[in-house]
């Protein structure tokens, strides 16, 4: 790390706008660039702004929106491919990418009109996210398993309405991603 006082971005949607993310390291500037409704095309769209602080450390987590709009999980997976490529190109190796996996639905509470956003397609697109950050040598986190039941469900525990999240849940996100918010993971 070249600055003392790290500055780590956390770039997604709603699950990302709708929480404090300053507990992740409290020696650092934790910015929140999620947008409610947001999706991987939004989020590359929006890179100008994020980049401009010279982030250390960029947590991404989207995608679900994506899946609910009829894009496919390989569709997603190529709309992370364009971001984390524009991430390379203007930050070079300055900074690191932490990729976050989607997390489940609790698919008996949920209500979207869409049939095209199930688990299913997010343990697909997960799958895919894996397999491009393990090529990259990007770290992946997976959210999916922390916070699902033994079905593949989002626990009733975690969930506000079957896709947003409980703040049990952000607690255990915040969890896993504390060990990489620190200067010490490079």
């Amino acid at each position: 790390m070249s600055r003392e006082n790290p500055v780590l971005v956390m770039l997604g949607d709603s699950l990302t706008e709708f929480w404090n993310w300053a507990p992740l390291n409290p020696k650092a500037l934790v910015l929140n660039f999620g947008v409610s409704g947001d999706t991987t095309m939004g989020a590359w769209a929006r890179l100008g702004e994020v980049l401009e602080v010279k982030p250390d450390k960029i947590f991404v987590q989207i995608g679900i929106n994506d899946l609910s709009q009829g894009r496919s999980p390989l569709e997603v997976s190529l709309g992370h491919a364009r971001i984390w490529g524009e991430i390379r190109n203007i930050l070079g190796c300055g900074s690191i990418l932490i990729v976050c996996s989607l997390t489940p639905l609790r698919e008996d509470k949920f209500d979207w009109p869409s049939p095209n956003l199930n688990n299913e397609r997010v343990k697909q697109t997960n799958s895919l996210l894996k397999k491009a950050a393990d090529l990259e040598k990007r770290t992946f986190v997976d959210l999916f398993s922390l916070i699902s039941d033994d079905t593949g469900q989002l626990r009733e525990d975690m969930s506000l309405d079957g896709a947003h999240l409980s703040a049990k849940a952000y607690g255990v996100w915040l969890e896993a991603l504390r060990p990489y918010a620190t200067n010490n993971y490079l």
